[in-house]
């Protein structure tokens, strides 16, 4: 959790949000729901471990 904190910066992307006048679109909570990535890959933070199955790279 302390590395997700320190990277995540929630902090400063609601502080931006609310300067630039975008409250309306600041979740109300701090999960933003399921995700799909660039490459097409989703990841629900309900059930993150079917997100891990579905990577090819298991181990590095």
């Amino acid at each position: 959790r302390r590395i997700v904190d320190a990277v995540n910066r929630e902090d400063l992307w609601r502080e931006a949000a609310t300067e630039a006048g975008l409250t309306a679109m600041i979740p109300t909570g701090t999960s933003r729901g399921v995700e799909t990535f660039f490459d097409g890959v989703t990841f629900d933070p309900a059930n993150p471990e079917a997100y891990l199955k579905s990577l090819k790279i298991k181990r590095v």
